[in-house]
């Protein structure tokens, strides 16, 4: 097996790895380690698409990985079949109004869509970007997005046309094919947003990064990985550290039983994420980065003291004192 494996590693390494992240598809962490390994390869990953992929991750003719319509939070492997099915039969879709009108609206939901879009697999549709799908033109929980508005017009284009006796004619200008909603004039979203929505229904990052932004920040002002910190007693020669990421988590309080501020932030780079938590002045110093989105940067000590009892030396446990906190974008 050891042999086999070797073999379509070396071999197929697209279709290898394909297979590996398919099974492994249940393990976040498994599958981010498995991308990394195709990138450190040159094997490009490609996010999901209508018009490309399958149920599970599968290789293109370029030998580009493609990820599985199944493998997007939300989408069901049902409603996955269906877009495929029609596909297959009838050639690629053109637009979502090629799409809404040529699939089966029984498989597939609003739900379905929306992760289609967030995750990128609309991308390859003609005329139209990500932000536009889920546009509002006010702000509302009970105000439709675009997409929701060319759901509910495509369902009443289908019950006219379903009724026999009604004509072309009769169908009131709302529902005719050549009336679709016309498409918000919007502004695509920003990075940071397309690469959160992707990790939210996908769970990885596909067409970027939100620190792409902030390369050269990263590359000139930021000495150490956030994944190094797992392991402090290991930067102890070091000293001072000096790293930055995105804040992907944060909370801040007020201790009942101290009455002392407190919050922590847990700041995620390329390679990894790490809590740091703030107590006491820090607690209250730092208390406004404690934002979930924001890119900061830290400049931090790393101290080991050394105990001494009944007269056997011993170290203590490596721990990481704050010197800075900052925007990311204001280092310099």
């Amino acid at each position: 097996v050891a042999y086999q494996t070797a073999y379509l590693k070396a071999h197929y390494p697209a279709e290898y790895m394909a297979a590996v992240m398919t099974s492994s598809l249940s393990d976040i962490t498994r599958v981010t380690e498995l991308m990394e390994d195709c990138r450190k390869n040159k094997i490009e990953i490609l996010a999901p698409c209508v018009n490309e992929s399958e149920i599970d991750f599968s290789v293109n003719e370029k030998g580009q990985i493609r990820f599985g319509l199944s493998a997007i939070k939300g989408m069901g492997e049902a409603a996955a079949q269906a877009i495929i099915d029609e596909r297959e039969a009838h050639g690629p879709f053109v637009d979502i109004f090629d799409l809404l009108d040529r699939i089966d609206m029984k498989a597939i939901n609003r739900k379905n869509l929306e992760v289609l879009v967030k995750s990128g697999a609309m991308d390859q549709l003609k005329g139209m970007h990500r932000a536009q799908y889920m546009h509002k033109d006010v702000e509302g929980d009970n105000v439709p997005t675009y997409l929701e508005k060319l759901i509910r017009w495509q369902n009443r284009k289908r019950e006219a046309a379903s009724v026999s006796q009604m004509s072309i004619f009769d169908m009131s200008d709302e529902i005719k094919a050549e009336d679709h909603p016309q498409p918000p004039a919007c502004e695509p979203w920003t990075s940071v947003e397309q690469c959160s929505y992707e990790k939210e229904v996908v769970g990885f990052y596909l067409t970027g990064h939100p620190l792409d932004d902030y390369k050269y920040e990263m590359d000139n002002f930021c000495h150490i990985r956030v994944s190094q910190l797992a392991d402090l007693e290991s930067l102890v020669p070091r000293r001072e550290v000096r790293f930055g990421g995105i804040v992907t988590a944060a909370m801040s309080g007020i201790s009942q039983k101290t009455g002392r501020p407190y919050g922590s932030l847990t700041i995620e780079d390329y390679d990894g994420s790490y809590e740091l938590r703030l107590f006491g002045e820090d607690g209250l110093k730092y208390r406004e980065y404690c934002q979930k989105g924001l890119f900061v940067f830290v400049k931090a000590e790393i101290k080991q003291y050394t105990i001494k009892k009944d007269g056997v030396e011993s170290k203590s446990p490596a721990r990481i004192t704050i010197e800075r906190i900052m925007p990311l974008g204001d280092v310099v």
